[in-house]
């Protein structure tokens, strides 16, 4: 699925979703709380990625994918994180 159908699903706009996606804006509330509504996942994994938080099969799916980070953002946050 490409982004923009994926924040079209959600009722997002594009520009905001394409925004959090690569790292240049945090999630809102709003976008976080259509996101759970559509695809049935937690504020507890959109901001703090836990696991235990997904269905069982979207679980399943990501812990036997790899973990693919994009956001030059991101990994910046990661870096303070572990300092």
């Amino acid at each position: 699925m490409q982004s923009k159908d994926f924040a079209a699903a959600a009722d997002i706009e594009p520009k905001s979703y394409s925004q959090w996606e690569s790292g240049n804006h945090r999630l809102s509330l709003s976008g976080a709380l259509a996101i759970g509504a559509k695809y049935g996942v937690s504020l507890d994994w959109l901001y703090l990625g836990r696991l235990d938080t997904l269905p069982s099969n979207l679980r399943s799916a990501l812990a036997s994918s790899p973990l693919v980070i994009t956001s030059k953002k991101s990994n910046e946050i990661a870096d303070l994180d572990d300092a």
